[in-house]
């Protein structure tokens, strides 16, 4: 729902801050200093011996999500790794990390695009249960940016490497972020895959739930629901005149009634008490069966008056 009292601009700036904050005002950044220690193998060993003492004091939540995979620490992606160190302890000193991302597509019997995405397996550690790509992964160290495509292909949609080493390398997103767990400077080699139609991908590895095959029609613009991968591939496609991306609002809580839908189900008593995942998603898809009669109908009663709201107030804050 829109935050009362703020003006378009100021949510506007609200959503901006979300975005690359490190380099914004009040972040940690101005606090980080150089790291200068022997060689590549000694910085390696220490910082190992140091890492493995901060983790058995509990000290910091990313070192929780411990994964015994090591990523290299370099200035940019070609140069020599300066040390390797423990993919989750990156974000406690702003490591860059590289990963490979794979646009999978096809044409089915239409002849329109459509794109598979997977749904992340509820056991793992970042975005459990969220929409993917394909298959994605990070780069880790002494592995190669083809290495790692054809890798994540096999365990993660049983893509034969014949077909992955089709691939065709496109762009590159980068982005950084800070949350809780440290700053995640990132850069996703980005990869576009045309499978055969009666292609169907797979799970290998366990961290995909299942796949979807979606038509590209619409994307919303919404920058917490459109991945920056996907995106970026909808506006290459505009760019070759494959298909037309809609102008779209880029929020639009005030007429979209599904957020009134999901904040009604977060307040279920039977969803609050849950700790597990699964539990969770169990209870979610119970609620949503039994959403009453009553109140869906009074949401669809309100979107003239919603949209009567938006207009008057040119597109800013309403009571909705």
């Amino acid at each position: 729902m829109a935050v009362p009292g703020l003006s378009w601009s100021e949510r506007a700036l609200s959503l901006v801050q979300k975005m690359n904050n490190f380099y914004s005002p009040g972040s940690s950044r101005y606090q980080c200093r150089p790291f200068i220690v022997g060689g590549k193998e000694e910085r390696s060993s220490a910082m190992e011996g140091v890492l493995q003492k901060i983790r058995a004091k509990h000290k910091f939540l990313c070192l929780e999500g411990w994964r015994d995979e090591k990523y290299d620490v370099k200035p940019n992606f070609y140069d020599q790794p300066l040390m390797c160190m423990e993919r989750a302890a990156t974000s406690l000193f702003g490591v860059k990390r590289y990963g490979v991302h794979v646009n999978g597509f096809t044409r089915p019997g239409d002849g329109q695009l459509a794109m598979w995405l997977g749904q992340r397996s509820f056991t793992k550690q970042t975005y459990p249960g969220l929409l993917d790509n394909m298959a994605a992964g990070g780069i880790p160290a002494q592995s190669g940016i083809k290495e790692t495509l054809i890798r994540e292909c096999a365990e993660e949609a049983s893509i034969p490497m014949a077909t992955a080493a089709t691939a065709v390398p496109v762009s590159a997103v980068s982005y950084t972020h800070e949350n809780e767990l440290g700053i995640f400077p990132e850069c996703q080699f980005v990869f576009d895959l045309e499978v055969p139609k009666e292609f169907e991908p797979t799970n290998a590895d366990g961290e995909m739930q299942k796949f979807y095959l979606w038509p590209i029609n619409k994307q919303d613009n919404n920058p917490k629901d459109t991945a920056k991968v996907i995106k970026n591939y909808l506006q290459r496609k505009e760019e070759q005149e494959v298909l037309e991306v809609m102008v779209w609002p880029p929020q639009s809580p005030d007429l979209n009634i599904i957020k009134c839908v999901w904040d009604y189900m977060k307040r279920q008593k039977d969803v609050r008490k849950r700790t597990s995942t699964e539990d969770l998603w169990l209870v979610f898809q119970d609620v949503w069966n039994n959403l009453p009669a009553e109140f869906l109908q009074k949401l669809c009663a309100s979107v003239p008056r919603r949209i009567d709201a938006v207009l008057n107030a040119k597109g800013g804050h309403t009571k909705y």
